[in-house]
């Protein structure tokens, strides 16, 4: 899980924090993602994770 977040990460914001073409609708999928109670059931701190994305 841990590879998969950082390549979210990688994949949606450039060094300094800014955003590839890619960012706003992964930022829209990952918002929809927060309530979704499967999100994190091996990994209880990836909610936060996610929302600090955000």
């Amino acid at each position: 899980m841990v590879a998969g977040y950082s390549h979210l990460w990688s994949a949606t914001l450039r060094r300094q924090g800014k955003a590839w073409p890619a960012t706003a609708p992964t930022a829209l999928l990952v918002a929809e993602l927060l309530d979704n109670p499967l999100l994190g059931p091996d990994d209880p701190s990836l909610p936060d994770a996610m929302l600090a994305y955000l």
